[in-house]
């Protein structure tokens, strides 16, 4: 295991290091101070999850999350910060964070370590043999068109590859706006939309809302990291739409896929 390492203070680089070795012998950490050095880490990509600092002299941690969120999607992004506060901590989640740990508790960091990649390798397992998850083939798709609307590439390619799989087409989109406009152009084809709730711009909410006024009755379904912690679960299921926790396994996503569709016609 490799973990890159963002801190501008060498002596919490230096605690965060022998900490991340007295618990995870097999980890190898690399260390930047700098965004220069940062960003050439992320190029070469040899490493499996990032830890950074959230208040830096000359950079921030959100605008490193921001680069990592477009250079290495897939790679999991942990803030470890003594500054970072709660609602600084919810709106790097909403920002695509693995997860926040202060710096008052370090010895929650190596849980959190351990949560994020075993959440990215378990998505890795379902994508390379989801039907290992299921047992009814009435889960199955019958060609019905399904509208996926996530901002993280790799989800957006994840559940393309699972749902194709399964019998359904897939019309993918990165954004809220972006969902709408391919919702219009392939209406009659679209049987189903699927999506995030935290987007920038237009957040899930707001994409149901639009998919409302235009289809009263086309079946959706929520996904959120943030699911039940009441910051969309009222307002999501007030538009009468089932919200769905991520990670999501295969077959909880199948199951509520055709569920929300209705049995297959024989």
């Amino acid at each position: 295991m490799r973990v890159l390492h963002l801190e501008d203070s060498r002596i919490d680089a230096v605690i965060t290091a022998h900490r991340l070795a007295m618990e995870l012998p097999e980890c190898r950490i690399d260390c930047a101070a700098t965004r220069e050095q940062f960003e050439a880490a992320v190029a070469e990509g040899a490493f499996d999850l990032i830890v950074s600092d959230y208040s830096m002299h000359g950079y921030s941690g959100v605008a490193a999350l921001e680069h990592a969120r477009q250079r290495c999607p897939d790679k999991p992004f942990i803030f470890f910060s003594g500054t970072l506060g709660e609602k600084r901590a919810l709106a790097a989640l909403e920002r695509g964070a693995a997860d926040f740990v202060s710096k008052d508790e370090p010895a929650q960091l190596v849980p959190a370590i351990r949560r994020a990649l075993a959440r990215r390798e378990g998505w890795r397992e379902q994508a390379s043999n989801p039907p290992i998850q299921l047992r009814a083939g009435s889960v199955r798709g019958m060609g019905e068109g399904i509208l996926v609307i996530d901002d993280e590439q790799w989800l957006r390619e994840l559940f393309t590859e699972i749902l194709t799989a399964r019998g359904y087409r897939v019309y993918p989109a990165g954004s809220g706006a972006e969902g709408l406009a391919l919702y219009e152009r392939h209406r009659p084809e679209i049987a189903l939309v699927l999506t995030d709730m935290t987007m920038e711009g237009m957040d899930g909410v707001a994409v149901i809302r639009a998919l409302r006024a235009r289809a009263g009755g086309l079946p959706v379904l929520g996904m959120s990291g943030l699911a039940g912690t009441g910051l969309y679960d009222e307002a999501v299921a007030a538009l009468g739409v089932r919200l769905l926790a991520k990670p999501l396994k295969c077959g909880t996503l199948l199951t509520a896929i055709r569920a929300a569709l209705g049995p297959v016609q024989a």
